[in-house]
């Protein structure tokens, strides 16, 4: 389970990200200054937010969706995660981070930036949409999880 003082932390990583470039593939080190990041992208928002507090997880949102655990939208707090897959392959291909139980940070390909909005808008799904919602998660801090 994450310490508040990490919740924190992965909160104001995030917070300080959102407005910043949508770029895919990106890799950014933890060690590196949230105003000096030029893009980023969904699973490497979670990867350098977690990285920031002290915790290794893994890269890509396929790894991120299979390194954790399912979690009851009622139990969401910050530092928990929301996937999309695509609607025709099944596939986990998006991720977000959680915030307060209430909002998600993403990098978003769509808007080509990070941004920030309340969870209702990540689960609302139109049907031209080639993603679709594929849950909540939880990393179990506690085991080595990269």
């Amino acid at each position: 389970m994450l310490s508040e003082k990490q919740k924190i932390e992965i909160k104001l990583t995030a917070i300080l990200l959102v407005g910043k470039v949508y770029k895919y593939g990106a890799e950014v080190n933890p060690e590196t200054k949230p105003e000096d990041i030029v893009g980023i992208d969904c699973s490497e928002l979670i990867e350098y937010c977690f990285g920031r507090a002290g915790i290794k997880i893994p890269d890509g949102a396929i790894n991120q969706f299979n390194a954790s655990e399912p979690i009851e939208r009622e139990k969401l707090e910050t530092g928990d995660l929301a996937f999309k897959r695509s609607k025709e392959t099944k596939i986990i291909n998006h991720s977000a981070l959680v915030i307060d139980g209430k909002e998600i940070i993403e990098a978003e390909g769509f808007f080509r930036k990070i941004i920030q909005r309340p969870i209702e808008k990540f689960l609302t799904v139109s049907e031209k949409a080639k993603s679709e919602f594929a849950g909540f998660r939880r990393f179990r801090i506690d085991e080595k999880i990269a």
